[in-house]
């Protein structure tokens, strides 16, 4: 089944230059508690858990965010918010968290990075591969995150072209070196570099990634894939809702291509 991805409100005080939300940056939509519980009860046999996306969740108010979590917290499924730890004003110890972090790609990365360290629960990271992470050498990102003593898994997505940005990340080869060093890395690490179990699950044809239904601010259930290269919110139907929806990434932006698997098998390097 697929993850639903909610989106009480895209409100932001941010403006990432690779953020394919921000252009929905208004104080004017907002999820209302009862919407939300109306919509999820309407889809809830189709979805396995529930993510809190934006946005940025930690930067609402508290009572809006804790009467959103209140909701889902009524259908028993997990639920994992999905932030940039600038502040830890919405954290609660009884649901999971997925960190944004990419060292000077965002504002305020000092206050995020001592947040990171703060944190007594296990949590997970998601890195950006855009344009800006190039500048740090991939070993030493992963080395700096050892030093999180909480730190469970992280994992490395590659920057998409979306309706507000297009950046090139595939010049001179760039996100292809990345992703190799990555792979090939030998650092004795606590943590899990999920694009390591990615790529195995992808050699032994269990890797099937699944899109993503969305519930925007308005009600509406939409869900996130591409139009050619340019990532995008399309209107949900009952196909994709219950039946079998990859979520394929354009080629010259995948991960996990038949060119790296080989590599791979090549080197050895897994």
């Amino acid at each position: 089944m697929k993850r639903l991805v909610i989106y009480p409100t895209f409100l932001c005080p941010f403006a990432c230059q690779f953020c394919y939300n921000k252009n929905h940056n208004s104080l004017n939509e907002r999820l209302t508690p009862d919407l939300l519980k109306q919509k999820v009860s309407e889809i809830l046999d189709d979805v396995s858990e529930f993510v809190i996306s934006g946005g940025e969740p930690m930067s609402w108010d508290k009572e809006y965010f804790n009467s959103i979590v209140d909701v889902l917290k009524l259908f028993n499924k997990p639920i994992t918010v999905e932030a940039y730890p600038y502040s830890l004003a919405n954290y609660r110890d009884d649901i999971d968290y997925n960190f944004s972090y990419d060292f000077t790609v965002r504002p305020r990365a000092l206050e995020a990075w001592e947040n990171l360290m703060r944190i007594k629960k296990p949590y997970s990271l998601t890195v950006t591969i855009s344009p800006l992470i190039f500048k740090v050498y991939p070993n030493a990102l992963l080395y700096k995150f050892s030093i999180l003593e909480n730190l469970k898994e992280v994992e490395f997505k590659p920057y998409c072209k979306n309706t507000v940005s297009a950046f090139d990340i595939t010049k001179n080869d760039s996100l292809v070196k990345f992703n190799k060093i990555l792979l090939s890395n030998k650092l004795n690490t606590k943590f899990t570099l999920k694009n390591k179990t990615n790529i195995i699950s992808k050699m032994l044809g269990e890797y099937n990634p699944q899109v993503d239904i969305c519930l925007m601010p308005n009600g509406e259930l939409k869900y996130k894939d591409f139009e050619g290269e340019i990532l995008t919110f399309k209107p949900l139907t009952d196909d994709v809702l219950k039946n079998d929806t990859p979520f394929i990434y354009p080629e010259n932006i995948d991960l996990y291509d038949e060119n790296i698997i080989k590599w791979c098998q090549e080197y050895g390097v897994i």
